[in-house]
């Protein structure tokens, strides 16, 4: 996981390497954790709960999100989506959002219905 800053670094160490070697350069891809809500209550819940999932939690959740939530994607769709822009303008030309709460379906619909089209 980067941060949009890390990627545009990375992306531009990836042109630079592909034309030493004369080709064309190649995708660039993210893979980033996820927790998204319609809304700032259902975010932080999702945010919660994947928390959770790595054990007890260490700091308080606002602390969390300032910490860690630089390196994912999280919010609301609108933060989300804003976030994906950040990326898109860094060079990152697709993301794979990892969404680890396999019970969680309601988030993969909100993610393909509400999400997907707000970046496209």
């Amino acid at each position: 996981m980067a941060t949009p800053e890390e990627c545009g670094e990375r992306r531009e160490k990836l042109a630079r390497a592909c034309e030493r070697e004369g080709r064309e350069p190649i995708p660039f891809s993210l893979m980033t954790a996820c927790a998204i809500g319609r809304d700032e209550t259902e975010a932080r819940d999702r945010i919660r709960r994947r928390i959770e999932r790595l054990g007890p939690p260490t700091v308080p959740l606002d602390d969390w999100i300032a910490q860690r939530g630089a390196h994912a994607i999280v919010g609301t769709v609108e933060q989300a989506a804003e976030r994906l822009r950040d990326y898109e303008r860094a060079g990152v030309e697709r993301v794979m959002l990892q969404h680890l709460d396999h019970h969680d379906l309601e988030m993969v619909e909100l993610i393909g219905r509400e999400l997907a089209p707000a970046v496209a």
